[in-house]
């Protein structure tokens, strides 16, 4: 509290300094099973809030976010970083320290890594259209499942992290732990990555890889955030059921306030992005369950 009252209430102690903090981190992962009935010992550090979407029921911390009337619209920079004890806490955080004594994004290539185009969306013409608008211009790496094939796919996927890539996005069919349905990656393959001084940001357009309040075993954006030294310093992930049109033009203006304006701080762009987004009125649901894994205050330029 008194580094509170210090940075945002002028030294003093005054209950209107609680009031000013613009980005919020949770330390702590969770579980649906508050009480352990099911007997799988899981802690929950920080509680998530559940709430009912369109499929399911799922973990919401943009909802706590969202602070100043009955919109689901967050009005603070949230972040979560999903320790379940001191030893993963301190993994994150020295990948956070790492990033922020390095380069900018713009220091690495950008990798966009898409599933094959099927009924639910075409995230090859997803991609090509991000790569020739918000970041025409840039070095970006395409990495198609139509092009390269299952084996490829998985060892270029790999070599993207292990390379030192400053962004990797995946467009497509995902699970708690895995994506496409050909299990291109998956929470298994994250010990097979090589350490790098720096991870890169990661989003993932998909399904479920952010349903981090599962019991029973991390999701895939939990376990390539905890992985030491390696892996990824944030993600950009969903806890529920995504849709791929209204996941395009979130993704597009998330790109959008990454890397084409001057925010300082990640938590800045994402928050700016989900205002942008909440304006189009594109099935607003994603505002909900579209969590940032990691600190909101971590700057990136």
């Amino acid at each position: 509290m008194e580094d509170v009252y210090e940075e945002f209430g002028f030294g003093e102690t005054r209950p209107e300094a609680l009031r000013e903090p613009r980005y919020v981190l949770l330390l702590g992962d969770a579980t649906y099973d508050y009480k352990d009935y099911l007997g799988t010992g899981v802690v929950s550090r920080v509680p998530a809030l559940l709430v009912k979407t369109s499929y399911l029921w799922t973990a919401s911390d943009p909802t706590l976010a969202a602070v100043n009337g009955d919109d689901i619209l967050p009005d603070l920079a949230l972040g979560r970083l999903p320790a379940a004890n001191g030893e993963e806490l301190r993994a994150m955080v020295a990948k956070i320290l790492a990033f922020e004594e390095s380069q900018t994004l713009e220091s690495a290539p950008l990798a966009l890594v898409t599933d094959n185009p099927d009924e639910a969306g075409d995230f090859v013409a997803n991609a090509e259209e991000i790569a020739a608008g918000v970041l025409a211009g840039r070095d970006v790496r395409k990495l198609h499942l139509t092009e390269l094939g299952t084996s490829a796919m998985r060892q270029r996927i790999v070599e993207t992290f292990d390379s030192g890539a400053s962004l990797v996005s995946y467009i497509g069919h995902g699970g708690i732990h895995l994506w496409a349905n050909e299990n291109l990656f998956n929470t298994g393959g994250v010990a097979s990555l090589a350490p790098q001084p720096k991870q890169p940001l990661l989003l993932t357009l998909n399904c479920l890889n952010g349903y981090f309040h599962f019991p029973y075993f991390n999701s895939l954006a939990e376990e390539i955030l905890k992985a030491q030294g390696k892996g990824a310093v944030a993600a950009f992930s969903p806890s529920g059921l995504s849709l791929d049109a209204p996941a395009h033009q979130f993704h597009k203006l998330l790109l959008e306030e990454i890397f084409n304006h001057p925010h300082p701080r990640l938590g800045d762009a994402v928050l700016a992005a989900q205002g942008a987004y909440a304006t189009t009125g594109s099935f607003p649901e994603l505002l909900t369950i579209y969590h940032l894994f990691g600190d909101p205050a971590m700057t990136i330029r």
